[in-house]
Formats: structure tokens, sequence, C-alpha cells
């Protein structure tokens, strides 16, 4: 470890009998765990140490001698660099947490349960909908926690799922925990891993509440134009039907008038008007 790790060689360490102090006067300790082995258990200690050309790195010291003791040392430690592997455990956590905060940003009920049918994630929204404490369905399945029927019927949309591989997609009205009944567009999708392998399934539902009940109100409001425009029709059809019935005999008569008498020019001006 002082050779690849931190860069010291054997005769800088094994020449110098102070090297463990001035090694450790600038480490910074991390934690302490255990490493189980058969039946052995070992005390480790995690230190963030810099190394000879001033890099830092994370080791995980062993004292090997409590377990496994060698005559005439008085004890000998075994270092490992974990270094990429903490980086990549913060890289994750940073990840996990960006998730979380998108997740928990969207309003629309999400859920992510894993192959098994146990929920692994799932957002206020969806704990709103359900009526249900926030991270209390992590690591159960519908049957802990839903109405058996309810609970069957969310299992059977799961499998069908798994056997299609293709998303399931539902809308329905859903009775909220306050009573309210609101109106859910569903989609329930597999989740694939990076080997195209199907490995758990996620939902989303959007409230189309709002909307239903517009679409409602402008579908009334049609319905109520096209009854206008029909009476209308109707009206204008019997108003022309009664002008026509008197007019009619008025243009009669004017006919007969003007065969049957000899009119003057002013009088037979007004017979053509009526005619016209």
């Amino acid at each position: 470890t002082c050779e690849i790790v931190l860069e010291f060689t054997k005769e800088e360490v094994i020449k110098n009998p102070q090297f463990s102090d001035q090694l450790m006067l600038k480490a910074k300790k991390l934690g302490e765990l255990s490493l189980k082995r058969a039946d052995t258990i070992l005390r480790a200690t995690e230190f963030e140490m810099i190394t000879k050309s001033g890099d830092i790195k994370d080791i995980v010291w062993t004292n090997m001698s409590e377990v496994f003791p060698v005559e005439g040392w008085a004890d000998w430690h075994v270092g490992i660099d974990v270094t990429e592997r903490n980086l990549f455990a913060k890289s994750l956590e940073r990840e996990t947490a960006i998730l979380n905060s998108i997740l928990n940003s969207i309003p629309h009920p999400i859920f992510y349960k894993d192959k098994e049918g146990v929920y692994q994630r799932a957002n206020p929204g969806f704990y709103k909908m359900h009526g249900l404490a926030e991270e209390s369905l992590i690591g159960k399945t519908d049957n802990d926690v839903f109405p058996k029927e309810e609970a069957q019927y969310f299992i059977d949309t799961d499998n069908h799922i798994f056997k299609s591989a293709a998303p399931f997609k539902e809308l329905r009205w859903w009775v909220m925990p306050d009573g309210e009944s609101l109106m859910f567009d569903t989609i329930k999708s597999p989740l694939y891993n990076s080997k195209n392998e199907i490995i758990g399934i996620v939902g989303i539902s959007f409230d189309l509440t709002v909307r239903h009940h517009i679409e409602q109100e402008l579908k009334k409001q049609k319905e109520k134009a096209e009854e206008a425009d029909r009476l209308k029709s109707a009206f204008l059809a019997n108003m022309s039907h009664e002008i026509r019935s008197p007019m009619n005999a008025i243009i009669g008569f004017s006919n007969l008038v003007s065969d049957s008498f000899e009119l003057d020019s002013e009088i037979t001006t007004y017979m053509d008007y009526i005619k016209q």
C-alpha cells in the first residue's frame, strides 16, 4: 500500500521509525467499520491521507496483528485504497438526491416497483393520492398496503405488463382520502436495465378532472347552441310560411284587378310594385 498507493518506497518506510506517526499526522479520520471474514471480525478505520506527491486518497486500514499475529512483529496493518469507491458512492448519492428532488417536485403521482412487486420509490403525489404517510410504501407490496380486491387488480395489471413488455394505460375515477372523486389517466410501463432486461415497473398518473369538467361543459354548450340553431331555423321556416300565405292572396287580388279593370298609370305602377 505504501509503495503503490501512498508512493513511499520500502526504504523510506523501514528506515524511518517515525514514519507511521508522520504519515498519520496529516491524516483525517473518516470512520470505523467492521469487516467479517468467515468467523473472524476485523476492525478497520478509514482515513483521508496525503500521498508523497500531495494527492488525497481514502485508505481503509486494518490491524491484522489482532487476528493474525506474526512472531517478532509488534503489529502489522493492511491498507486498501477505496478512493474510487468513495467517489462513485458520492456520485451515486448526488444523482439520487437530484432524482429525489425531481420526483418530489412533480405534482403527478409517480411510483416504481421492482420485478417482485416491492415498492422502491414513490413521490408525495402518490402518497397523497392513496392517503399514506410518506416512505410508508418502501419495501412493501400491494398486498401489504391496499385492500385485497384493489391490490389484486394492481398485481394483475403488473403481470400483464411483465408478460407483454408493453405499457398499460387506463382512465378511471379515483376516490381520494377526503372523499373527492378525481379522474386519473394512469400509464404504467416496464423499466429496463442496461441489458434491456425488465427489472420493474414505473407508473405515473395525470389528474384530468378539470379537463373532463371543461369538456363536459363545452359539450353542454355545444348541444345548447345546436338546439338554438334548430329552433331558429324552425322559427324562420314558420314565419316564411305565415308571411307567404297573405302575400299570395294580395298578389292574386292585384292580378285580378289589373286584368279586370282599366287603371290609370299611377295605380298600374303600384300594382307592378306588388307583383315584384
